[in-house]
Order: structure tokens, then C-alpha cells, then sequence
């Protein structure tokens, strides 16, 4: 991805967000994380189990940033690669496969405690709105 794929799909793009990480967290189990832009200087974080079902239960993270630079900026230390090894997931529409293993500890409180002490929150937000849909 570049930055004028991602400012086309926000700016014209059908579905939002744009959706620039969808993964499961290793070491959380069926936990899973996406990270989408609602604006160009908008970004949501989303935490929730995931089972392959529509269910709409967990933490979104919306993150107002000053620009589009400093968003972009933060979404790629946060990740830890740059802009141009990100998915577009608007585009490609790929989901990772839940885990078979139901057996694994359910991580949800430490999950919920990483997020209250800042460390799955990227940093460099003006303001930041924490939704809990559980």
C-alpha cells in the first residue's frame, strides 16, 4: 500500500474503514485486532474475539491524530513496518482462519488490561475514545 491508495480509499472508498491490519494476536488466542483509517486523520483500533462468526463484541479505539503524516507515522511504529508493507484489506477482503484449538485460555482480561495500560494503543494521538461493546 502507498499513501495516495489509502487517501483514494478513504476518500472514495465504498467501506469504511480502510483496513490497513487484520490479524489474529499471537499469544491471545481467537483474539483478534484490525486497525483501519476512518479519515485521514482518524484511525480505529479494533480488539475482539473472533470465531469466523458477524458477532460484534470488544474494544474500539478510535484515535484522532493532527494529519494524515502523524497517523501514518504512529500506525507504522505501532506496527513496526513501513506504510508500503501494509494490506489493504478493503481490497483483498482477507480474513485469517480462527484457530481449531477451543481449548485456548481466554485472554480477554489480560487483553483488556494491556489496552487500560497503553500497550496495544499506538502513541502520538491528539484525542482517543475507547468504546467497550461487550
Amino acid at each position: 500500500m502507498n499513501i495516495s491508495e489509502l487517501v483514494n480509499y478513504i476518500e472514495v472508498g465504498m467501506t469504511k474503514p480502510v483496513v490497513v491490519e487484520r490479524r489474529l494476536l499471537e499469544g491471545f488466542g481467537n483474539y483478534m485486532r484490525i486497525i483501519g483509517f476512518l479519515t485521514k486523520d482518524k484511525v480505529v483500533i479494533s480488539y475482539y474475539y473472533y470465531d469466523g462468526s458477524d458477532e460484534d463484541t470488544g474494544i474500539d479505539i478510535v484515535l484522532k491524530f493532527e494529519s494524515l503524516d502523524k497517523a501514518i507515522e504512529s500506525i507504522e511504529q505501532f506496527l513496526g513496518y513501513p506504510i508500503g508493507d501494509w494490506e489493504n484489506f478493503n481490497r483483498t477482503g482477507y480474513y485469517p482462519e480462527p484457530l481449531k484449538d477451543n481449548n485456548v485460555e481466554d485472554k480477554w482480561v489480560e487483553l483488556v488490561s494491556d489496552i487500560k495500560q497503553g500497550t496495544m494503543i499506538p502513541k502520538g494521538y491528539s484525542e482517543i475514545r475507547i468504546n467497550m461493546n461487550i
